[in-house]
């Protein structure tokens, strides 16, 4: 970051070395200076601009930090698309807007971490997203949930996305007042071709994974028949297991 600030400040070419005899002189530089007489280094008007450019900037930047740093930081999000289908909110459904989204669990850190299990969240750092709360372990993950919220909100609204595929021999769902039935739980997950999908338990996610492309096409098919191809607007924030 210096070096940075220094060829904003100082671009090649503009800084030329000072004379031995003038820097002998000049106390700035360690000299006794010329008595009754002030050494001055010439200071362009286009200099002043960028020194106090740089200066605003330092601000802005230190500000953020001190203010994330005593204080909850909190995004709201317009939706990339909007659901086909108006629906009912509430903890019947498992989508009560007043509870984060899989438990408060940073949906980032899926992608991020490395983890074979979920990264809890924290009420510091939330993002408001088609009326949905989601929390973040730092506000690191939630700038990057910021840029582009499709890439990190989970599939099928973070239900079970074997339960949804129609093949689950312990529960066919046919409407949205039994999404009930297909709980996720946060720890199990996983993560294919760039998108985030939820399981009730490792049997059930060992079950879709063995016929991924046959069970997500039924599971695409049972989302979108009740809102849709694109719908980012109906997230699991009360059943889970």
């Amino acid at each position: 970051m210096l070096r940075a600030y220094h060829e904003f400040l100082f671009p090649k070419g503009t800084v030329k070395a000072m004379p031995a005899e003038e820097a002998e002189k000049n106390p700035l530089l360690g000299g006794q200076g010329v008595p009754g007489t002030r050494q001055r280094v010439p200071f362009t008007s286009s200099s002043r601009c960028k020194l106090l450019a740089a200066a605003m900037l330092t601000l802005v930047v230190a500000g953020f930090f001190v203010k994330s740093s005593f204080f909850a930081v909190e995004s709201t999000i317009d939706s990339l698309f909007e659901c086909s289908t108006n629906y009912t909110q509430s903890s019947l459904r498992c989508n009560d807007v007043s509870d984060p989204v899989l438990e408060g669990t940073d949906v980032v850190a899926y992608f991020t971490s490395g983890a074979n299990v979920s990264t809890p969240g924290s009420s510091l750092y939330s993002a408001q997203y088609r009326e949905y709360t989601f929390y973040f372990k730092d506000e690191y993950n939630l700038a990057l949930f910021s840029l582009d919220p499709s890439i990190y909100a989970p599939k099928y609204g973070g239900f079970c996305a074997f339960g949804l595929s129609g093949e689950d021999p312990m529960n066919t769902v046919t409407s949205l007042s039994q999404l009930y039935t297909v709980p996720a739980s946060p720890d199990q997950f996983w993560i294919n071709d760039g998108s985030l999908y939820m399981f009730r338990g490792v049997g059930a996610k060992d079950m879709f994974i063995e016929d991924a492309d046959a069970l997500i096409a039924g599971a695409d098919s049972t989302w979108s028949s009740w809102f849709g191809d694109d719908c980012n607007g109906f997230y699991n924030t009360e059943c889970f297991m």
